[in-house]
This record gives structure tokens, C-alpha cells and sequence, in this order.
């Protein structure tokens, strides 16, 4: 009986769950490198934050602040170079083209959502120079090259999902994944 039950659940037994989620770390565990290239653009931001992120795709740097009322992120490989800048909008800042578009995509994709959060994403590798880069994050260009992340809440099926989308500038779906749990590290009273 025993023998049944251990070839039932053996892969479960030896398999070992991936950490996965964001957690907030000290400045002196983000790497320098990645400071060093974030700290000539620091001027004029509020709560500035550093994060671990780890996920399917790898692990990640990310410091996130506050600068002129609007929540900016700036995501980090681990040696320190730029993946990508963005900060926090609403479905009003978006072209109306656009924003038809991306709800028509997700309609079509998980049926009845929410929208929890929105962001206006640069990617690092599109613009010449991190001080372009950052100049456009910084005064909310529109260019063709810039992308919109969404976390959604699909509400139609039985089990609630939470969604991370991905859309270009014109509004055309480019990837839809399982977006991570929130971190649970913290002690619950």
C-alpha cells in the first residue's frame, strides 16, 4: 500500500517548488552596476525601493520611486544593464485606438476581466542611450517603440486568474502569461 501510494505521488515528493514573486531587498543587496546607471536619473524621486524579482524567465532588479506624482519602475539584468523602464498610467492616457484595441484583444482572449493595473513600458534595447531612454520615460513620449503592460483579473471562468498582458503601441496583443502570487513573507495576525 505504501509502495502504491509512493509511485502515485513520487514526483510531487521530489519535485521542489520555484520561489517565484518579488521581494523587497536593501540597497546594498541591488547590484552596483545597476545602481551606477540609475543613479545619474535619481534627481527629484521620492521612495525609492529596490526589488529581487524571480520567475520562470529568471531573476531580475528592480527599483521603483516616485517622481513628479507618477510611479515609475525600472527593471534590471543582474549585470546591471537596463531591460526596461516604465511607470504607472490609467485607460484615459491611452490613445482611444489603442485602448479599443487592447480591450477587443483581451476579450477575445480571457473573455469578461478587470483591470488592476496599467503601465506604460520603454524597452531598454529600442533607444540609443540610457539618457534617451530615460528622457522619454520621463516625458511621456508616444512612440512607436513603447509597450503597455496590464495586470488583469480574468472573472469568467470558475477559478479567478491573475493575468499579465503585454501590448504595442497599437494595441496588438504581444504576450499573455500567469502573472506571480503577491509575497506572502510577512507574518499575518
Amino acid at each position: 500500500m505504501s509502495l502504491l501510494g509512493l509511485l502515485l505521488c513520487g514526483s510531487a515528493l521530489w519535485s521542489q517548488p520555484e520561489p517565484e514573486g518579488a521581494h523587497r531587498i536593501r540597497k546594498a543587496q541591488f547590484p552596483s552596476a545597476a545602481y551606477e546607471r540609475l543613479e545619474p536619473h535619481l534627481s527629484g524621486v521620492k521612495m525609492l525601493r529596490y526589488y529581487r524579482e524571480i520567475d520562470s524567465g529568471g531573476i531580475r532588479f528592480e527599483a521603483r520611486f516616485r517622481k513628479a506624482r507618477l510611479q515609475y519602475r525600472v527593471a534590471f539584468h543582474p549585470d546591471g544593464t537596463i531591460e526596461q523602464t516604465a511607470f504607472g498610467i490609467e485607460p484615459p492616457d491611452l490613445p482611444s485606438d489603442t485602448w479599443d484595441a487592447v480591450r477587443e484583444g483581451l476579450q477575445a482572449r480571457v473573455g469578461a476581466y478587470r483591470v488592476l493595473a496599467m503601465w506604460q513600458v520603454y524597452p531598454g534595447k529600442s533607444f540609443g542611450s540610457e539618457v534617451q531612454l530615460f528622457r522619454n520615460t520621463y516625458q511621456n513620449l508616444m512612440l512607436p517603440e513603447i509597450r503597455y503592460g496590464l495586470m488583469v483579473r480574468t472573472t469568467a471562468t470558475h477559478s479567478r486568474k491573475t493575468l499579465e498582458a503585454v501590448f504595442d503601441s497599437s494595441g496588438v496583443l504581444l504576450s499573455l502569461r500567469d502573472a506571480l502570487p503577491p509575497n506572502y513573507d510577512h507574518v499575518l495576525y
